[in-house]
């Protein structure tokens, strides 16, 4: 499962937002490891991706709204 979530707080002309994403801190290789230790039948040394690969994210950021209303 997959969780995210979006918070905006305007003040006027100004907006303050955070994004944080993958809440649960699902990442495919708590699971699986991404390269295979001897090289698969088809040759391949990796695996493909099948859940996300980063961990928890979090950012955030201002917003300024120029001119009118």
């Amino acid at each position: 499962m997959h969780l995210g979530i979006l918070v905006e707080i305007t003040f006027g002309k100004v907006s303050l937002f955070v994004n944080a994403e993958n809440l649960l801190d699902v990442r495919q290789t708590k699971y699986d490891p991404l390269l295979l230790p001897r090289r698969a039948a088809s040759g391949q040394w990796t695996v493909d991706a099948w859940a996300p690969l980063e961990g928890f994210i979090l950012n955030g950021g201002i917003r300024l709204r120029f001119g009118g209303h």
